[in-house]
């Protein structure tokens, strides 16, 4: 996962994978699309439930925002795909996440723009992992608990840096 060659591990070496990819035959925009454009209409509506429940820190660098079991089934579907990158997308913001209710467990998405904190040692912290600027963990509800626990540690990642 480069994140359209934008994170740290579009080294080298991924560039090299991409060329033989190509070589073969292979057609990036046709990729690029079917992976990064096409999404369902459900999917969208559960992009706008999360963009309307979108909450900003007092700093303006850490956004979120909380999806429960009603905004999936209004929605009718549970594929996030996507909806993190656009919630750091936005202006000023250095770091997102995105809290979703899994069965009685809430599952934690994180992304960073490059070089603003280290989300992988934040979900490290709760039995997660990932990498520099995409990591996610499951922590034990109820979800109000765990954006205090999880914004909290973000919040130290970024005075960290």
């Amino acid at each position: 996962d480069t994140g359209r060659f934008s994170f740290p591990n579009a080294n080298e070496e991924a560039f090299v994978i991409a060329h033989g990819l190509v070589s073969a035959g292979a057609r990036p925009s046709e990729i690029a699309n079917r992976v990064y454009d096409e999404r369902t209409l459900a999917s969208r509506l559960l992009l706008g439930r999360a963009l309307s429940a979108l909450k900003i820190d007092s700093s303006g660098k850490i956004a979120w925002a909380c999806l429960y079991e009603e905004d999936f089934r209004k929605a009718g579907t549970e594929e996030t795909e996507g909806i993190i990158d656009q919630m750091r997308s936005v202006q000023g913001i250095s770091v997102a996440v995105l809290f979703s209710i899994d069965g009685k467990d809430v599952h934690v998405s994180l992304r960073s723009k490059a070089g603003k904190a280290d989300v992988a040692q934040v979900a490290l912290k709760f039995g997660g992992g990932g990498h520099r600027e995409a990591a996610g963990c499951s922590i034990p509800g109820p979800i109000e608990a765990a954006v205090e626990r999880i914004i909290s540690e973000v919040k130290a990642a970024l005075e960290a840096r």
